[in-house]
């Protein structure tokens, strides 16, 4: 809860009704059923600003510092039945996404 508070939009979230409840609730040591602490999630995600907005991955990153990658092109040598497999793929993939055959 400490983290909570001294971020930016600390007061905020310690302000909010359910979370001054879960505060209450942990300090008079109160056991929380398994429902309760569901809906004490939901209620901290919903808090989140960056929720909605990022994926887990990204979330960590734009808290901190962003990593910044590179990306490596990596050679593979394919045997001849691996080439033609995905040959076959990817003319099966140009001809299902040109609406000249059905998947089912």
């Amino acid at each position: 809860m400490e983290e909570i508070e001294s971020g930016p939009l600390g007061s905020a979230v310690t302000s909010h009704p359910g979370v001054i409840e879960l505060r209450q609730r942990i300090a008079d040591e109160m056991k929380l059923k398994a429902a309760d602490i569901a809906r004490y999630d939901r209620m901290l995600l919903s808090l989140n600003p960056l929720d909605n907005s990022f994926t887990r991955t990204l979330k960590r990153e734009a808290i901190g510092h962003r990593v910044t990658r590179e990306p490596v092109k990596i050679g593979v040598e394919l045997t001849s039945d691996e080439m033609d497999f995905y040959n076959d793929v990817i003319e099966l993939t140009k001809v299902v996404s040109n609406g000249s055959m059905e998947i089912r």
